[in-house]
Parts: C-alpha cells; sequence; structure tokens
C-alpha cells in the first residue's frame, strides 16, 4: 500500500512562544544569586480572554493553551503571578492577560484587556519592556531582600 503521508523530515519545528519565554526565565535565577526563579505553569483548566484588537473591537478567545508565569523566592515559600499567557495549536498570535496593573500603565498605556503578539520579534520586545519594568524590579528587589 502506498504512504500517503509526506516525509516530515523536512518539516522543521517552529521555536514555541513558551519555549522563549522558558528560555528568558531560565536565566532568572542565577542573575539573582540563585534566590528568585520565573517558573512557567501550564494551567489545566483555561478560560476566556477579553481584549481589543487593533481596530479597537472588543473580543473574546478561549485558547486552547494556557499558561501563568510566576516570579518565585522558594526561600520565602512565595510567588507572584506577573502574567497570563494563552494561544492555539498555531502559536500566533499570542495573548498575555493579567498582567499586573503596574506594568501595564508604565509600559502599555494604550491597551485594555489582552495583549496580542502577533511574532517572536513582538514577543521578545514584549518580554524587554515586562521583564524591566519598575514594578518588575521592584518585586524582584523585594524578594531578594527578603530571601537572602
Amino acid at each position: 500500500m502506498e504512504d500517503l503521508w509526506p516525509d516530515f523530515k523536512e518539516i522543521v519545528p517552529e521555536k514555541t512562544p513558551i519555549s522563549i519565554i522558558k528560555d528568558h526565565a531560565s536565566k532568572l535565577y542565577e542573575k539573582t544569586n540563585y534566590l528568585i526563579s520565573a517558573e512557567v505553569e501550564k494551567d489545566d483548566n483555561p478560560g476566556r480572554i477579553h481584549f481589543f484588537d487593533d481596530e479597537g473591537i472588543y473580543k473574546t478567545t478561549s485558547p486552547s493553551f494556557q499558561y501563568s508565569f510566576y516570579l518565585e523566592a522558594s526561600a520565602l515559600n512565595y510567588r507572584y503571578k506577573l502574567f497570563e499567557i494563552g494561544h492555539d495549536i498555531f502559536l500566533y498570535p499570542i495573548y498575555f492577560f493579567e498582567i499586573d496593573k503596574d506594568i501595564i500603565n508604565e509600559c502599555f498605556t494604550d491597551k485594555k484587556g489582552a495583549m496580542v503578539i502577533n511574532d517572536e520579534e513582538e514577543l521578545l520586545g514584549f518580554l524587554k519592556n515586562i521583564f524591566g519594568a519598575k514594578k518588575t524590579l521592584k518585586i524582584i528587589q523585594a524578594l531578594r531582600s527578603q530571601a537572602s
């Protein structure tokens, strides 16, 4: 019988948004002298996300894959949820939601609801803003002070 499937060896897998986020999350532990880590945890009960599209139209979606991003100080048995992420099977767009309000006000003043990221370049810029936000740095400093 003839094999009707294509040759999957030629299909190069894309780097997923979650693997990019996890790569950057893993760098925090060393940068904080092993006091603060960043963890990405899968949500087994995904919910609805509310957002405004580029034309300002209010929309909702229920991505198949959702994750929470935490800053964690294991010495304190404490974790802080920085944001949540959702996407469907096609990886992009990726939705960031439940972002700390102070970070929204500092970095994304014109945005409401979930942030929609359409490609890897946008994702890297977005993460740089969140990780470098004053509130993020303030949280990490507070956790480091208490954990050391």
